[in-house]
């Protein structure tokens, strides 16, 4: 069930809703939880919110800067703060994601 989920995410490539997940594996929504938990030993919240991270990133430094934003990264992740996203970006990476951004123009 846990590689189903992660399977969706991929496909729709961001972070999928906790019904999303319970209507791809067929379960309650209890279950996910149970068995991201066990699989990875977290809940599927911060599993996906992690695997997002891991995907913004390279789109961040592949994203032309004139005509991709951040805002536009976060969002096609699903990412709904900007502030939040903006602030854990920066403790995963050391920089904030604007620079990530700008240092392909560079």
């Amino acid at each position: 069930m846990v590689h189903e989920c992660i399977g969706f995410a991929g496909e729709v490539a961001r972070i999928p809703s906790i019904s999303e997940l319970c209507k791809v594996a067929h379960v309650s929504e209890r279950r996910p939880r149970e068995a991201f938990v066990d699989e990875y030993a977290m809940p599927p919240t911060l599993y996906f919110r992690d695997w997002a991270f891991d995907e913004a990133h390279p789109r961040l430094r592949a994203a032309q800067p004139d005509t991709a934003t951040v805002t536009d990264v976060a969002a096609d992740m699903g990412f709904a703060h900007l502030g939040r996203f903006s602030g854990h970006y920066r403790k995963l990476y050391g920089e904030c994601p604007s620079a990530t951004l700008r240092s392909v123009a560079s």
